[in-house]
């Protein structure tokens, strides 16, 4: 799929005369080696950052002067994903998201050029003069010379050169106003055993059976298939939406928005994963007890969101969503005290304050105006 993807970049490039095609499409392609399976439709400034000021000058070797194509090639990609209909709120959306990598070029090669942001693989090549014109042979005898050097130096220079990269990362914790007592293993299980997204998921697995369905050239499962899991699985996606006298014929499962979000938690969960174009069911999935099947689906949908996911596109729902989907593990937390309970109207209240406190009022008088708060709450506690 990548492949694909990288070669109708490069045809798309070629088609509006930009220079070098191939080596702007091999920088995307490193990108999306970079993101792995990530889903490229909710792609963000911080995504790129991420990439042009954290990982490159980690990893990747090339003098610093050459930060500027890379930038240029990823405002080429995701000009390209918006054009072509791969990322939410289309080419507008994708011509912010260009701005901002073009906007990261200076950080970017100041960044390249500091030996303190190399990872450790990169300080060893670091320094090595020649290495693009080094046959493998005398890549690996550098190589080699390097760590004999490293090697040699007494042991509290080896750990200043080489510690740094093994902190372990920071976890910001949060003290809870109660003293939480878990609840007994078998409450735990038999809530799981209730759960109806693990439900689903297996459903899913079985319906995909051993050998699995074959994907479109897009990724997507094929609209028969979406037809039968959308009946299947209950997700309540609406096929050939008909307004007034007029139908909308569904074109692709990805239009199948919550199909398409169950398929993206059971992927991201480790339940099923695309082979060779067809998705298959994870036999290691079945191995896990159902508690950690509940728990690992759940940690899924709270890093991934719901609001967010399912989102229309729009930048300013894109950006509410995801304030609100980060909040959910807040009013959750409070569940965990003794005997607590809430009521439904006190989540959506205190998602109403939040959105008023976050945002301008005119921004949001339409969206806290109807019962749209109480419906994107509704939506969340559904997975």
């Amino acid at each position: 799929m990548v492949d694909a993807l990288i070669e109708e970049f490069t045809d798309w490039l070629e088609g509006r005369g930009a220079p070098d095609p191939v080596t702007l499409a091999g920088h995307a392609a490193m990108f999306l080696d970079w993101r792995e399976s990530a889903p490229l439709t909710n792609l963000n400034d911080d995504d790129l950052r991420e990439f042009l000021l954290g990982w490159c000058p980690r990893k990747l070797s090339i003098p610093a002067e050459e930060s500027q194509e890379v930038c240029e090639a990823m405002a080429e990609f995701v000009f390209f994903l918006g054009s072509t209909g791969r990322m939410k709120g289309g080419p507008e959306r994708a011509r912010n998201l260009a701005r901002t990598a073009i906007g990261l070029i200076d950080p970017m090669t100041i960044r390249m050029a500091d030996p303190a942001n190399f990872g450790m693989a990169k300080s060893l090549f670091a320094g090595i003069s020649g290495l693009e014109e080094m046959s493998q042979e005398e890549l690996t005898a550098a190589l080699q010379q390097r760590m004999d050097e490293h090697n040699a130096l007494p042991l509290d220079q080896r750990r200043a050169a080489t510690d740094q990269f093994f902190e372990p990362p920071m976890i910001e914790t949060i003290e809870l106003p109660f003293l939480y007592v878990p609840p007994p293993p078998a409450d735990v299980e038999a809530a799981a055993d209730r759960a109806v997204l693990p439900a689903k998921v297996q459903a899913l697995r079985d319906y995909l059976g051993e050998t699995g369905k074959v994907l479109t050239a897009t990724g997507n499962l094929k609209l028969a298939d979406g037809r039968a899991l959308v009946e299947l699985l209950d997700t309540g996606d609406e096929i050939d939406e008909k307004i007034g006298e007029k139908t909308f014929r569904t074109q692709s499962t990805a239009e199948l928005r919550q199909l398409a979000y169950l398929v993206e938690i059971a992927l991201e969960s480790g339940a099923v994963r695309r082979v060779n174009k067809r998705l298959v069911p994870v036999k290691r999935w079945a191995k896990k007890s159902a508690v950690q099947q509940a728990t690992e689906l759940f940690q899924t949908v709270v890093e991934l969101g719901v609001l967010s996911e399912m989102g229309a596109g729009m930048s300013f729902y894109d950006d509410l969503h995801n304030l609100l989907d980060e909040g959910v593990v807040h009013w959750l937390a409070a569940l965990l005290a003794p005997e607590a309970r809430v009521d439904f109207d006190d989540i959506v209240d205190l998602n109403r304050s939040v959105v008023e406190y976050q945002f301008s009022a005119a921004a949001v008088e339409y969206y806290l105006s109807g019962d749209s708060p109480a419906r994107d709450v509704g939506r969340t506690m559904e997975i």
